[in-house]
């Protein structure tokens, strides 16, 4: 399963919530985190699969190269794993979830974030999420910046 979504709308959040809460109700959970350019599984992989995961979890499996994946699928295929990842668009699994971010659920989160201090103008905000395109984790970096400057009067 997929989850798919553009950079910074939570899918890596999502994933490392749902991750702990699963091995909390003692799933044998392996999680993996990918970064840009990395094509291969990650030189602790042998160790991790000696764990066996009954859900092995990629944050960034498009970054894998086609090798890469099909010795994945063929591993999880033997041992009877279940794949659950993240990706910018779809890999050809079936969807859980499609993360998307609003201007109005950015507002919540940075509201949440702030408290009682929430000083950011909505227009602000709006043009803040269309100066990043959309993600949310530069777009609180710059509401953060933008807070912190009117905190102090400027």
């Amino acid at each position: 399963m997929q989850i798919v979504g553009p950079h910074g709308s939570g899918k890596s959040t999502l994933l490392a919530s749902l991750a702990r809460e699963l091995a909390r109700r003692g799933e044998r959970v392996t999680l993996v985190t990918l970064r840009d350019g990395q094509r291969t599984m990650p030189g602790d992989w042998p160790a991790l699969r000696a764990l066996s995961p009954r859900l092995v979890i990629i944050d960034g499996y498009e970054q894998l190269g086609w090798l890469a994946r099909a010795q994945l699928r063929y591993w999880r295929w033997r041992q009877g794993a279940r794949l659950l990842v993240t990706a910018h668009g779809s890999q050809g699994l079936p969807t859980l979830y499609a993360t998307r971010m609003t201007p109005e659920l950015a507002a919540d989160v940075a509201r949440a974030l702030a408290g009682d201090q929430f000083v950011i103008d909505p227009m602000d905000l709006h043009s803040i999420m269309a100066a990043n395109g959309g993600d949310l984790r530069e777009s609180l970096f710059a509401l953060y910046d933008r807070f912190e400057a009117r905190r102090r009067g400027e």
